[in-house]
């Protein structure tokens, strides 16, 4: 059911607390379902979700990056980029 609401909404920002009122738990219990079913905090998952779907977009789709940004909103910090010569 969370799975779901995050892949529903992944482009919406999200708390801990939307996903767990997604689920009618609290956040405590939220995240330890989260870490036993994923291995991830609610939010690390959001983002990584993220992440792969605009990695998806942007191999499979001949969609602009800038549009891709707009559409999956990922917070990059550090992130190295390999441009082939």
């Amino acid at each position: 059911e969370m799975l779901g609401f995050v892949h529903a909404n992944f482009a919406q920002p999200l708390s801990v607390k939307d996903i767990a009122d997604s689920a009618r738990l609290n956040k405590n219990r939220c995240t330890a379902l989260f870490k036993t079913h994923t291995n991830m905090s609610p939010i690390k998952y959001v983002n990584e979700y993220r992440l792969y779907t605009a990695k998806n977009m942007i191999l499979h789709t001949d969609r602009f990056i800038s549009d891709i940004s707009r559409a999956v909103p990922v917070k990059l910090r550090n992130v190295a980029v390999k441009i082939p010569a």
